[in-house]
């Protein structure tokens, strides 16, 4: 992980283990939103089939009236009994979907709050593994690199006083010389490295987040909130002073 001190190798290999954490809790749950979304749809068409019949059994139950001029037979009674059926089951058909978009709901929010997790924990572990590698590279500067610099804040030292780094805000002339590298870092970072594979590097890798969103922490609780509402509505507690 080209990171040769033993306690930051330690320090990054436990904050990966806490990513790691973070990434199967957030998965998990992911599973079950998508398992949820799945039920969902199945159910939803499974209502559209039955809200279907009934108005077909309905509109059947409409013309067998006409027909009989008004004498209701038994086998009319018992066809009228079917159509309430079938209205029954497509409005128990809707009340589960109901019941389902709501704990979706609820569920995506979870899944929402475990994917902040993961994404704060993995954020802190690449600002942290980056923090880590600088250290080490400058650790290991080459010497023709730091002899160059040197050199180079001398010459710039031993410029009169009108020289023109010295009417900008540069303090030193090693200020100066180290800024010089700034146009010229760009070409010398983008060549071919190799990064050996750790766990730490593993953990940083993307996760498929299924169209899940982290959203915002007060947009949750708000939710959160008036699905309690709600259900206090639909089971209100008893009043225990009554």
């Amino acid at each position: 992980m080209l990171i040769t001190q033993a306690n930051k190798i330690a320090e990054l290999e436990a904050m990966a283990s806490q990513v790691a954490r973070c990434r199967s809790d957030f998965e998990a749950k992911r599973d079950a939103v998508i398992a949820l979304r799945a039920e969902i749809a199945t159910q939803r068409k499974a209502a559209e089939a039955a809200e279907t019949e009934a108005f077909n059994m309905r509109q059947g139950a409409k013309g067998l009236l006409r027909q009989l001029a008004g004498q209701v037979s038994k086998p009319f009674r018992d066809f009228k009994s079917k159509e309430r059926a079938a209205y029954t089951l497509a409005e128990d058909f809707r009340e589960l979907v109901a019941e389902l978009e709501n704990n979706l709901s609820e569920q995506e929010d979870d899944a929402s709050e475990l994917l902040d997790r993961w994404r704060n924990a993995s954020n802190a572990l690449r600002g942290a593994y980056a923090d880590a590698l600088i250290a080490e590279g400058l650790a290991a500067l080459p010497d023709a690199l730091i002899a160059g610099l040197r050199l180079k804040a001398a010459y710039h030292g031993s410029e009169s006083r009108w020289a023109t780094w010295r009417q900008f805000s540069f303090a030193t002339s090693d200020e100066f010389a180290l800024a010089q590298l700034h146009g010229k870092l760009p070409s010398a970072l983008n060549r071919e490295i190799s990064v050996p594979d750790s766990a730490v590097l593993t953990q940083l890798q993307a996760l498929d987040a299924a169209g899940i969103t982290t959203g915002s922490v007060a947009a949750r609780v708000k939710r959160r909130e008036a699905r309690a509402a709600a259900q206090m509505n639909t089971h209100p507690t008893a009043n225990v002073g009554a």
